[in-house]
């Protein structure tokens, strides 16, 4: 490029493309830079939505199963078990808990069994009741003492009131 004033005088040549001509590639290419971008990440949220439900909603949704089956107390051999490492740890850990609460459960239950037969064989007077007020055991000897048949009462205040042909409330120790 040369300026109008300096020689040779009165002589102008110019030579160019419009600005629309000289940026229409570049232009394009940003376009579809720009499209190849955004379709890179619609496919990557995509692809992180079903990973996440592949990978860690579903075995999630498996260890949920399993929990609920056992706090339901039926142990779910059926239920799917998550793959994966982590997962299936997690539900061999929930197994081994599920199993050692079932044993616990059946050792409190026979435990309670005892204690209600030896309630009742006992050979003094004996009454177990809850801190409510009802009456979970009585002894074969204090229904023979009493009169009163093991059903027949169902709360202590009833055979309190029975027994000392009173109010409960006008007794201050009902425990004999």
């Amino acid at each position: 490029y040369k300026p109008a004033a300096l020689p040779p005088n009165g002589l102008y040549v110019s030579t160019g493309l419009s600005e629309g001509e000289a940026f229409e590639t570049i232009d394009n290419a940003r376009r579809a830079g720009l499209i190849v971008i955004g379709a890179g990440g619609l496919l990557a949220l995509v692809g992180a939505w079903w990973a996440g439900r592949a990978f860690v909603r579903r075995p999630v949704r498996q260890l949920l199963d399993l929990a609920d089956a056992w706090r339901r107390g039926r142990r779910a051999d059926s239920t799917e078990r998550p793959s994966g490492r982590e997962f299936a740890a997690i539900a061999d850990a929930l197994d081994r808990m599920g199993d050692e609460l079932a044993e616990r459960e059946t050792a409190a239950r026979q435990s309670e069994e005892r204690l209600r037969r030896t309630i009742r064989a006992a050979p003094h007077p004996l009454m177990l009741h809850a801190e409510d007020g009802e009456i979970l055991e009585v002894s074969e000897s204090w229904s023979t003492l009493s009169g009163y048949p093991r059903a027949a009462l169902r709360r202590v205040s009833e055979w309190t009131r029975r027994a000392l042909d009173a109010s409960p409330d006008g007794v201050r120790d009902p425990v004999l």
